[in-house]
């Protein structure tokens, strides 16, 4: 199973609070799929080089059946993208780092949706609007139903 955590598994087909990403060509989205990384220039080969080990150890503790948090490699990510966690990015970190080392499938559902969305803050250094606003969350629910009542 190639999908975020069973935690998320259990959210597909049913109606969330949170908005998910709409899959292209009829796939299930993974972490991978929603988070934007920051800008790093990787013209420079030690950061490349770094990067690269940096985001192969990001997908490996985030995804798959036994994926998790780490704050770990969110902060060496950051680090290396030279990222001043301060404001909304700093809030979003701290709650990221309480969920250091905690499974996917063992929080809710609705936390686990919240985690893309907490690194995109980080990474973009608070400059991100979290997009389950009152109005997108009844888009939502309201297209949920209607996919649903539709044979």
């Amino acid at each position: 199973m190639k999908i975020i955590a069973k935690a998320f598994h259990h959210v597909f087909g049913k109606v969330s609070d949170l908005p998910s990403v709409i899959p292209m060509n009829n796939r299930r989205e993974t972490l991978l799929d929603v988070v934007v990384f920051p800008y790093i220039d990787l013209s420079e080969p030690m950061k490349a080089t770094l990067f690269r080990k940096y985001l192969g150890d990001f997908k490996r503790r985030f995804t798959g059946v036994n994926g998790m948090v780490d704050i770990c490699a969110i902060r060496d990510i950051v680090e290396l993208a030279g990222i001043n966690l301060w404001g909304e990015a700093a809030a979003a970190y701290k709650w990221l780092e309480r969920l250091h080392c905690v499974s996917f499938s063992d929080m809710s559902a609705d936390i686990a949706l919240m985690v893309p969305h907490k690194i995109n803050m980080v990474f973009a250094g608070g400059n991100y609007t979290y997009p389950w606003s009152q109005e997108q969350r009844e888009n939502r629910k309201a297209h949920a139903m209607k996919s649903n009542a539709t044979p």
